[in-house]
Order: structure tokens, then sequence, then C-alpha cells
């Protein structure tokens, strides 16, 4: 299966049939993300970032593979996790009247999630300009939510810059997804 991408020749590569279907599917699921998050008329650029933002979250809810290979094989990989409050009240009594706070971690990612992400990644391709790296980590920070000033700081670049890259990919994103879906 080919990826779809924007070559630096300009020219577009578009996707099979089946996977213009699946583009849009996705690109309705961001527009109505749009729509939850108070829009009123979103666009395809509004829907791209929504989407882009729930990427980011799918990648810090994903469980970490290294870590499960890294735990010993004593200990429980189930999160500690009391359900009632006789339960709470009975882990303090037997541990001497102390009272432990739980963690609490994110919740695993739906399929759908994961399936959006993996298209959202695809569409990342497209971003890439004079500096596809740069310009894709810029675009994709931002949507995860890293301060500006430490894009900044991590790019050496301008703080007008940093919202110019992310409009430009947004853009270029929006444009492929335009041309795809027509043709």
């Amino acid at each position: 299966m080919s990826l779809p991408s924007l070559p630096s020749n300009g020219k577009t590569t578009l996707p099979a049939r089946a996977e213009r279907g699946r583009h849009r599917d996705v690109l309705l699921v961001g527009l109505r993300m749009c729509v939850e998050a108070g829009k009123t008329e979103p666009t395809i650029a509004d829907a791209v970032w929504e989407l882009l933002i729930e990427a980011a979250d799918t990648l810090k809810r994903l469980p970490d593979r290294e870590r499960r290979w890294l735990a010993s094989g004593t200990r429980s990989s189930w999160p500690r996790a009391i359900r009632e409050y006789s339960e709470a009240f009975a882990t303090a009594v037997a541990s001497g009247g102390r009272w432990e706070p739980m963690s609490v971690g994110l919740a695993p990612p739906s399929a759908g999630a994961i399936g959006r992400l993996e298209t959202v990644m695809e569409w990342l391709i497209g971003v890439s300009g004079r500096s596809p790296p740069r310009e894709t980590n810029v675009v994709f920070a931002l949507a995860a939510g890293v301060p500006v000033p430490a894009i900044r700081r991590r790019f050496g670049i301008a703080r007008r810059t940093v919202y110019v890259l992310r409009d430009r990919g947004l853009r270029r994103i929006r444009d492929w997804l335009e041309e795809a879906l027509a043709g």
C-alpha cells in the first residue's frame, strides 16, 4: 500500500478509492469533533487540527511496550484501583490507618482513535516543505500541547514562525485532502 504524499516536485499522488473513503470518514469525524468543540461552521483545516490534537492524545494513551518488558514477572501490570469507599476504608485500616493516594493513569485509546491516528499520520507526510522534519515536528508539537517557548528553543525559530509553519502545514493538508476527495 502506497502512502499518500506530496512529493518535492509538487505533483500530488492521489489515494485509491478505498483509501479516499477512509480519509473521508476520518474527516467527517473531525468535523463532528469541531462541532462538539463549539465551532459553528467548521472548515476542513479546523477538522484536521482537531484530528491532530486527538492523534497526539492517542499517542499519549498507547501502552509503553518497553516498560512492559522491563517489569518483572512477579508484579502485576494491572493498576491499583479501589472501586468503593468501603474498600478504601478496609485498605486504610489494614495499613495501620495510613491513607495512600491512588494514581490514576490515562485510559487506553479506543480502536477508532487508533485508526484515525494512523490516517492522520499519513496526512502529516503532506506537511513537508523546504525543511520536512522541522515543519512536521512543529505542527505535531503544537497539536500535542507543547508550549510555544519550548518549540522556539528546540528549533531556533521565532514565535511568529511557529504559527506560520502550523498554518502552512494545515493549509497543505487541507489542499491535499480537497484534491484527493474530489478526485
